[in-house]
């Protein structure tokens, strides 16, 4: 009788200590599975939804400003003679003197309209003075092309001829030295208007055409180069003929600026008389 309940009570502690074992906080395994339950878990949508944005970042609002400034100085540098912004005038010639460009192409056969064939002019310039001739036509104001580019050659025998006939001075303030030309780049041209009955320049100012490229030239990429009152700083007397290639899009920002010539635009000195 004593031995059994001394084995029931031995059952009774032995289960005791087993069902402590199980339930401690302390021990191996419910540390484990304490850890594994604090694991962090993904985010779902909503909770990720609900967290505040970081702020994209601000473009500098004097971005394009500064761009800006920087093309607009980057254009009065130009010398480069195959850039199709090269200021050229009375302090700035052609390097080299005898410069001449490799794409030129004939005007009338790019499709410039009233234009002797021979006449050529550098391929951009041709191609968007054709539609402009084309449009300026369609509006009752069309034109053709006189001249286009002059090689050294040529230019330094008109500028001979002129200063024979005139004299150096005078010469001066109407034809370009060789070299200093901007026909010789191929980007300019002189404008007739033979649909108004104009075969050379002396009666252009007084045309439909003369009126319609002073306004419209700019959306082509063209500017009129030489404007009445301008010769104080182009150093040549008003040729509402002449028209200079620049690009269509320096050409709005020139249009856009309002600035009366091509120096004042480019923040460059005027160009009254040669250097020597």
């Amino acid at each position: 009788m004593i031995l059994a309940c001394l084995l029931a009570a031995l059952v009774v502690v032995i289960a005791g200590l087993t069902l402590g074992n199980y339930l401690d906080p302390d021990s191996e395994s419910n540390a484990s599975s304490a850890a594994e339950t604090n694991q962090p878990t993904e985010k779902t949508e909503v909770e990720l939804s609900s967290e505040p944005k970081a702020e994209p970042e601000q473009e500098s609002e004097d971005w394009d400003v500064e761009v800006a400034e920087e093309s607009k100085a980057a254009v009065g540098a130009v010398t480069d003679p195959t850039d199709i912004r090269v200021l050229v005038n009375k302090l700035n010639p052609l390097t080299p003197a005898s410069f001449a460009p490799g794409d030129l192409v004939s005007a009338a056969g790019a499709g410039v309209t009233d234009t002797d064939p021979s006449i050529v002019l550098r391929a951009e310039a041709a191609e968007h003075a054709a539609q402009m001739s084309i449009d300026a036509a369609a509006a009752g104001a069309g034109f053709g092309v006189t001249s286009g580019f002059r090689s050294y050659e040529t230019q330094n025998q008109l500028y001979s001829n002129y200063s024979a006939v005139d004299g150096q001075a005078a010469a001066d303030t109407y034809s370009a030295r060789p070299s200093f030309s901007e026909h010789q780049t191929g980007l300019a041209f002189d404008a007739i208007a033979p649909a108004a009955g104009c075969y050379d320049l002396g009666c252009f100012g007084s045309t439909p055409a003369a009126g319609w490229l002073a306004q419209n030239s700019w959306q082509y990429g063209f500017i009129l180069r030489y404007p009445e009152g301008s010769q104080p700083v182009v150093g040549y007397m008003y040729e509402p003929w002449h028209f200079r290639y620049i690009g269509v899009d320096l050409a709005r920002d020139y249009h856009e600026s309002g600035a009366a010539t091509y120096e004042e635009f480019l923040g460059e000195p005027a160009a009254p008389n040669y250097a020597n």
